[in-house]
Protein backbone atom coordinates (compact mmCIF):
# COMPACT_ATOMS: atom_id res chain seq x y z
CA UNK A 1 0.00 0.00 0.00
CA UNK A 2 1.54 3.82 -0.75
CA UNK A 3 1.61 6.82 1.85
CA UNK A 4 2.20 10.06 -0.33
CA UNK A 5 4.08 8.37 -2.81
CA UNK A 6 6.53 6.98 -0.51
CA UNK A 7 7.33 2.93 -1.09
CA UNK A 8 10.53 1.40 0.60
CA UNK A 9 12.11 -1.40 -1.34
CA UNK A 10 10.35 -4.80 -1.18
CA UNK A 11 11.38 -8.91 -1.07
CA UNK A 12 8.50 -11.04 -1.90
CA UNK A 13 7.56 -13.78 0.29
CA UNK A 14 8.51 -16.18 -1.96
CA UNK A 15 12.08 -15.29 -2.04
CA UNK A 16 12.15 -14.82 1.61
CA UNK A 17 10.93 -18.21 2.16
CA UNK A 18 13.87 -19.55 -0.37
CA UNK A 19 16.53 -17.33 1.36
CA UNK A 20 15.36 -19.52 4.62
CA UNK A 21 15.13 -22.58 3.02
CA UNK A 22 18.35 -22.08 1.46
CA UNK A 23 19.65 -21.34 4.09
CA UNK A 24 18.39 -23.25 7.09
CA UNK A 25 20.97 -26.01 7.35
CA UNK A 26 23.72 -22.85 8.59
CA UNK A 27 21.29 -21.16 10.65
CA UNK A 28 19.61 -23.88 12.90
CA UNK A 29 16.71 -22.85 15.01
CA UNK A 30 15.99 -20.40 17.69
CA UNK A 31 17.68 -17.59 15.58
CA UNK A 32 16.66 -14.30 14.99
CA UNK A 33 18.19 -11.77 13.14
CA UNK A 34 17.23 -8.56 11.51
CA UNK A 35 18.73 -6.91 8.83
CA UNK A 36 19.13 -3.53 6.46
CA UNK A 37 19.73 -3.95 2.81
CA UNK A 38 20.78 -1.14 0.61
CA UNK A 39 18.91 -1.23 -2.62
CA UNK A 40 19.68 0.03 -5.98
CA UNK A 41 17.02 1.65 -7.92
CA UNK A 42 17.42 -0.88 -10.38
CA UNK A 43 16.82 -3.58 -7.64
CA UNK A 44 20.01 -4.90 -6.66
CA UNK A 45 20.83 -5.71 -3.32
CA UNK A 46 24.47 -4.13 -2.79
CA UNK A 47 25.17 -4.28 0.71
CA UNK A 48 23.74 -5.45 4.30
CA UNK A 49 24.16 -5.38 8.10
CA UNK A 50 22.50 -6.91 10.65
CA UNK A 51 21.37 -4.67 13.37
CA UNK A 52 18.94 -6.96 15.99
CA UNK A 53 19.76 -10.46 16.28
CA UNK A 54 20.53 -13.73 18.66
CA UNK A 55 23.02 -15.46 16.56
CA UNK A 56 26.13 -16.22 16.03
CA UNK A 57 28.74 -14.31 13.83
CA UNK A 58 28.70 -16.95 11.46
CA UNK A 59 24.69 -17.21 11.29
CA UNK A 60 24.43 -13.43 11.03
CA UNK A 61 26.88 -13.74 8.09
CA UNK A 62 25.06 -16.22 6.46
CA UNK A 63 21.81 -14.58 6.60
CA UNK A 64 23.45 -11.30 5.23
CA UNK A 65 25.15 -13.50 2.55
CA UNK A 66 21.26 -14.87 1.71
CA UNK A 67 19.60 -11.66 1.53
CA UNK A 68 22.51 -10.28 -1.17
CA UNK A 69 21.51 -13.44 -3.59
CA UNK A 70 18.08 -12.62 -3.40
CA UNK A 71 17.66 -10.98 -6.28
CA UNK A 72 15.60 -8.66 -7.83
CA UNK A 73 14.31 -6.71 -5.32
CA UNK A 74 11.17 -4.32 -6.06
CA UNK A 75 13.28 -1.17 -6.16
CA UNK A 76 12.12 1.94 -3.77
CA UNK A 77 10.22 4.56 -5.63
CA UNK A 78 9.63 7.85 -4.41
CA UNK A 79 6.88 9.21 -6.50
CA UNK A 80 6.72 6.72 -8.84
CA UNK A 81 10.42 7.41 -9.70
CA UNK A 82 13.00 4.44 -8.43
CA UNK A 83 15.56 5.36 -5.99
CA UNK A 84 17.34 4.14 -3.55
CA UNK A 85 16.31 2.70 -0.57
CA UNK A 86 17.49 0.95 2.85
CA UNK A 87 14.88 -2.61 3.12
CA UNK A 88 14.49 -3.97 6.58
CA UNK A 89 13.59 -7.25 7.32
CA UNK A 90 14.29 -10.66 9.19
CA UNK A 91 14.48 -14.47 9.49
CA UNK A 92 13.05 -16.23 12.01
CA UNK A 93 13.48 -20.16 12.95
CA UNK A 94 11.90 -20.89 16.08
CA UNK A 95 11.13 -24.55 17.31
CA UNK A 96 10.34 -23.18 21.21
CA UNK A 97 7.02 -21.62 22.05
CA UNK A 98 9.28 -19.38 24.54
CA UNK A 99 11.69 -17.91 21.68
CA UNK A 100 8.15 -17.38 19.53
CA UNK A 101 7.11 -14.88 22.51
CA UNK A 102 10.47 -13.38 22.71
CA UNK A 103 10.40 -12.81 19.38
CA UNK A 104 7.09 -11.63 18.92
CA UNK A 105 7.20 -9.14 22.08
CA UNK A 106 10.61 -7.33 21.11
CA UNK A 107 12.23 -8.01 17.65
CA UNK A 108 10.77 -6.28 14.92
CA UNK A 109 10.80 -2.54 15.79
CA UNK A 110 13.37 -0.08 14.89
CA UNK A 111 12.61 2.66 16.98
CA UNK A 112 11.09 2.71 20.33
CA UNK A 113 9.87 6.17 21.61
CA UNK A 114 9.31 6.49 25.28
CA UNK A 115 6.45 8.98 26.42
CA UNK A 116 4.39 9.87 29.25
CA UNK A 117 1.26 8.22 27.83
CA UNK A 118 -0.88 7.27 25.08
CA UNK A 119 -4.66 7.83 24.48
CA UNK A 120 -6.53 5.22 25.47
CA UNK A 121 -7.97 3.59 21.94
CA UNK A 122 -3.87 3.82 20.79
CA UNK A 123 -2.26 2.45 24.17
CA UNK A 124 -3.57 -1.68 23.23
CA UNK A 125 -1.43 -1.29 20.02
CA UNK A 126 1.25 1.17 20.80
CA UNK A 127 2.93 0.79 17.53
CA UNK A 128 3.21 2.11 13.99
CA UNK A 129 4.66 1.59 11.14
CA UNK A 130 5.96 4.68 8.69
CA UNK A 131 7.36 5.31 5.68
CA UNK A 132 10.30 8.23 4.82
CA UNK A 133 12.03 9.68 2.34
CA UNK A 134 15.74 11.15 3.20
CA UNK A 135 17.50 13.64 1.53
CA UNK A 136 21.56 13.00 0.34
CA UNK A 137 22.02 15.26 3.48
CA UNK A 138 20.40 12.91 6.01
CA UNK A 139 17.64 15.62 6.06
CA UNK A 140 14.24 14.16 6.95
CA UNK A 141 12.15 15.32 3.70
CA UNK A 142 8.95 13.11 4.14
CA UNK A 143 7.38 10.98 6.21
CA UNK A 144 4.11 9.27 6.07
CA UNK A 145 2.08 6.56 7.43
CA UNK A 146 -1.37 5.08 8.05
CA UNK A 147 -4.19 7.82 8.25
CA UNK A 148 -6.04 5.87 11.09
CA UNK A 149 -3.00 6.28 13.08
CA UNK A 150 -2.53 9.72 12.01
CA UNK A 151 -1.52 10.65 16.05
CA UNK A 152 0.98 8.04 16.36
CA UNK A 153 2.33 8.78 12.74
CA UNK A 154 2.52 12.06 13.56
CA UNK A 155 4.79 11.74 16.71
CA UNK A 156 7.09 9.46 15.50
CA UNK A 157 7.74 11.42 12.52
CA UNK A 158 8.24 14.58 14.69
CA UNK A 159 10.97 12.41 16.73
CA UNK A 160 12.68 11.40 13.34
CA UNK A 161 12.86 14.71 12.52
CA UNK A 162 14.89 16.03 16.04
CA UNK A 163 16.81 13.11 15.17
CA UNK A 164 17.86 14.74 11.91
CA UNK A 165 20.55 14.84 10.23
CA UNK A 166 19.62 10.56 9.70
CA UNK A 167 21.90 8.28 8.27
CA UNK A 168 23.31 9.06 5.12
CA UNK A 169 24.10 6.50 2.28
CA UNK A 170 26.45 6.63 -0.68
CA UNK A 171 26.58 5.56 -4.22
CA UNK A 172 29.17 2.52 -5.47
CA UNK A 173 31.16 5.76 -6.39
CA UNK A 174 31.05 7.15 -2.99
CA UNK A 175 28.24 9.88 -3.20
CA UNK A 176 25.87 10.54 -1.13
CA UNK A 177 22.10 10.07 -2.44
CA UNK A 178 18.54 10.39 -1.32
CA UNK A 179 16.58 7.21 -0.32
CA UNK A 180 13.67 5.45 0.79
CA UNK A 181 13.25 3.82 3.77
CA UNK A 182 10.57 2.41 6.45
CA UNK A 183 11.11 2.50 10.30
CA UNK A 184 8.62 0.01 12.74
CA UNK A 185 8.21 2.21 15.58
CA UNK A 186 6.73 0.77 18.65
CA UNK A 187 5.96 3.35 21.86
CA UNK A 188 6.64 2.47 25.55
CA UNK A 189 4.70 4.40 27.98
CA UNK A 190 7.05 5.86 30.59
CA UNK A 191 5.77 4.22 33.79
CA UNK A 192 5.30 0.84 31.69
CA UNK A 193 8.56 1.10 30.69
CA UNK A 194 10.28 1.06 33.78
CA UNK A 195 8.66 -1.73 35.44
Amino acid sequence: MAFGGVNPPEMNARALGQVVSANSGVLGTDVSIQVEVLVTPDGKPVSCRVVHGDASDKVKRAGCEAFLMAVPMKPAKLDDTPTYGVMSSGISLASSSAFRKKMKSDFWYNVELEVAGLPKDLAKDPTVSIRTAIGADGALLRCVGEPERAALVGAACAELGRNAPLPVITDASGEPVPYVRSYNVRFNVRNEASK
